[in-house]
């Protein structure tokens, strides 16, 4: 009977992870989404592991010129300013293993790791944010899997890029 209350703490522990990722989109209703055609990168928060960042950088690319910009070699209409971060989060479970001694009650700790994006379009004339994307979302310890995770939220992010009034 053991194995089979470890598995259960172990989804547990796995629906609290997955119940972690969230996307939240906003943007200036008054801004003009039409008048947009170029963009290039401003400095933000970039990603502690470099090559993160440039797959970031990457993802956001594919998404801006798959809706149409390009990026600019003079002034852009638009800034695109991207912060990272990555935080600790800790989940700990109690789980008795025994029937009939509450000693046998054991604290399993599961730490992941909870990356949060943020990707801004800066109007370069106003200098004011016009459009902003948020998403967090647990990490994998293997990169291959955080590159699938940055594509697949990205993708999210600019799924209705330019919003419609």
């Amino acid at each position: 009977m053991k194995p089979v209350r470890l598995l259960l703490v172990t989804l547990v522990l796995a629906f609290a992870t997955a119940a972690l990722a969230k996307l939240h989109v906003d943007f200036d209703e008054k801004a003009d989404f039409s008048n947009y055609k170029t963009y290039a990168w401003r400095k933000g928060t970039p990603a502690h592991d470099p090559f993160m960042q440039q797959h970031i950088e990457r993802a956001v690319d594919d998404q801006l010129q798959a809706k149409g910009l390009t990026k600019a070699a003079g002034t852009p209409d638009l800034y695109v300013v991207t912060h990272a971060a990555t935080k600790e989060k800790k989940y700990t479970s109690y789980v008795n293993l025994g029937y009939s001694n509450p000693l046998d009650e054991v604290e399993m700790t599961q730490v992941i790791d909870i990356g949060t994006l943020r990707v801004e379009l800066v109007d370069a004339k106003s200098k004011r944010v016009v459009w902003r994307a948020v998403a967090t979302k647990s990490l994998s310890q293997k990169p291959e899997k955080n590159k699938k995770l940055i594509d697949k939220y990205t993708k999210k992010m600019f799924k209705h890029f330019p919003p419609r009034r």
